[in-house]
């Protein structure tokens, strides 16, 4: 699922109720998951399918037009949906010896 919901909980609390609560539903976009772009690859492939189809195709998914955009354009320039190695941020080691060579 793209979308997760998460529920936040705020206890609001005052001195004449200490039992009050309310409830806040909030939607964090968290991307396209990999369920989801392992489809998507899959009806690019066979059917050609566009970002306007996808979304038309799929309304329940809420996937945004751009993230589609640019998950088509990978698929078109790489032919995967996986990140390219050496893609990420640089791992760095925190050893004593690494330290003694910055000071």
């Amino acid at each position: 699922m793209s979308v997760h919901y998460y529920l936040l909980t705020l206890l609001l609390i005052s001195a004449a109720e200490m039992t009050r609560c309310d409830v806040i539903a909030v939607f964090v976009n968290m991307g396209l998951s990999n369920e989801d772009k392992v489809l998507i690859k899959s009806l690019f492939e066979l059917k050609g399918y566009n970002a306007h189809q996808f979304m038309k195709e799929f309304p329940n998914k809420d996937w945004n037009k751009s993230s589609l955009n640019w998950l088509l354009k990978k698929l078109r320039d790489t032919g995967t949906v996986n990140r390219q190695p050496g893609s990420g941020r640089r791992r760095t080691v925190r050893t004593d010896n690494n330290v003694q060579l910055l000071f």
